[in-house]
């Protein structure tokens, strides 16, 4: 496994080399003093971005996003050297799209299938999941590849293999989707808003006392089981890429991340707004700020 070096360090390091310590000389030499011992990396104090990772750190430069595992060697040199002379770069691979830049590719491919709750590792192509905390997880970070495994080919991201110890925990992880925490439960899929306050009583308590159950409705024809039917119907209904809202029967669709989503969460319906009835999934009323989002919407 890679060797670690936390970031606390690093940047405690890079710190005491830009203050350097107090000393008698004069204003010009304490200033030449400071400029020899910066970084050579002037970017190296804006790591950290709102697209960091458990794991991960991140480093917005001219609209691509640098990834580093963090902690690693890597990372080290990317501070105290800048720039590496051999760098991988993945276009449109990030998040809203931005070009990924980095040293290794596996790093930066684990970063994008990063989710919360799960820990992931690239391995020829194929992509092992753990559950983050987990002894299975332990386990293989000291031995490497258990003797017993669990493979579900094409079942991941981009169809990748997924490999692991728990086939539960797999299909937990393939199954997830931005803002919602789902469990297996019997071949039944659990659908809880992230967050909210019956995912907490669920995972105190255990299963409610009232349930709302919809047979075939969730991904591979599987039953959905949860306390409430809008959230399970809008994990049904979003798709990558994109946030969906359901209002009095109708489907609102935006781009995940875009500022018209903001503005809805904040202020309600937009004054603008497209309208298309039925002719959603499962002939539900769309609407959104701009007909282009439905039409990519609606062709996934």
């Amino acid at each position: 496994m890679k060797n670690k070096l936390t970031l606390g360090c690093i940047c405690l390091s890079v710190v005491s080399a830009i203050t350097g310590c107090a000393s008698t000389s004069s204003p010009a030499k304490e200033t030449a003093a400071a400029v020899s011992a910066a970084p050579a990396n002037p970017h190296a104090e804006k790591l950290g971005t709102e697209w960091d990772k458990p794991g991960y750190v991140t480093l917005l430069e001219d609209g691509r996003l640098w990834v580093f595992e963090e902690g690693s060697e890597d990372l080290k040199k990317f501070i105290e050297e800048g720039e590496p002379a051999k760098i991988v770069v993945l276009p449109a691979a990030g998040p809203n799209r931005m070009t990924l830049k980095g040293t290794d590719r596996d790093t930066m491919m684990e970063y994008m299938l990063t989710q919360p709750g799960f820990k992931v590792f690239m391995d020829e192509g194929r992509l092992w999941v753990f559950e983050e905390g987990s002894e299975d997880l332990a386990q293989f970070m000291e031995h490497g590849e258990p003797a017993k495994m669990v493979s579900l080919p094409g079942a991941g991201p981009k169809r990748m293999t997924l490999k692991g110890t728990d086939r539960d925990t797999m299909l937990e992880y393939a199954l997830t989707k931005p803002g919602y925490k789902v469990f297996m439960d019997d071949g039944r899929l659990w659908v809880f808003e992230e967050g909210s306050e019956e995912l907490a009583q669920f995972m105190e308590h255990g299963e409610p006392a009232k349930m709302v159950s919809l047979p075939g409705a969730g991904p591979r024809g599987m039953t959905l089981k949860g306390t409430d039917r809008d959230t399970m119907m809008e994990y049904a209904l979003t798709k990558p890429g994109y946030v969906v809202v359901l209002e009095d029967g109708r489907l609102w669709v935006f781009q995940e991340g875009s500022q018209a989503l903001k503005d809805f969460e904040q202020h309600g319906e937009p004054a603008k707004i497209v309208v298309r009835p039925g002719a959603g999934p499962r002939g539900k009323t769309l609407k959104s700020v701009d007909g282009s989002i439905l039409d990519a919407y609606m062709a996934m």
